[in-house]
């Protein structure tokens, strides 16, 4: 299960991925706000500008219980990782955040999928801005 594509699903199908991925031991789910694959047979989505549909699909996962009886974490991946991702980041995530709440504190952000795009000197910068505007404490 390519999880990325997570809140594209229709909601059955969210459940049972989610089920599999419990059974499967499965404690923690990486999610995305965005992706997008040619040929893929789920279809691309954006949720970068919708911060509460991407806040309830995060609450869906969170309350359900992951293989050790806790609920599950999500693991959200904040871009693709393309050039431009922390400008993209900036203008994106203070609504993310405060659709989120409180539940912020109960996620792992991390700035993209595939950083290898971007430089030594940009991916630390944008790693130290997201650690002091997610509230997340490690």
């Amino acid at each position: 299960i390519f999880t990325a594509f997570y809140a594209a699903l229709p909601i059955d199908e969210r459940r049972d991925w989610l089920e599999r991925l419990v059974a499967d031991g499965s404690t923690h789910i990486a999610i995305s706000l965005k992706a997008g694959y040619p040929g893929s047979p789920i279809p691309a989505f954006n949720l970068m500008d919708h911060p509460a549909q991407f806040a309830a699909i995060v609450r869906e996962i969170m309350a359900t219980p992951g293989a050790n009886g806790k609920a599950l974490t999500p693991i959200v991946f904040l871009d693709e990782g393309d050039a431009g991702f922390r400008d993209r980041i900036r203008t994106f995530w203070p609504g993310i955040r405060a659709a989120l709440g409180d539940d912020v504190a109960h996620l792992i952000v991390v700035p993209g999928w595939e950083l290898v795009r971007a430089s030594d000197a940009t991916t630390p910068r944008g790693r130290r801005w997201l650690n002091r505007n997610s509230h997340y404490k490690r």
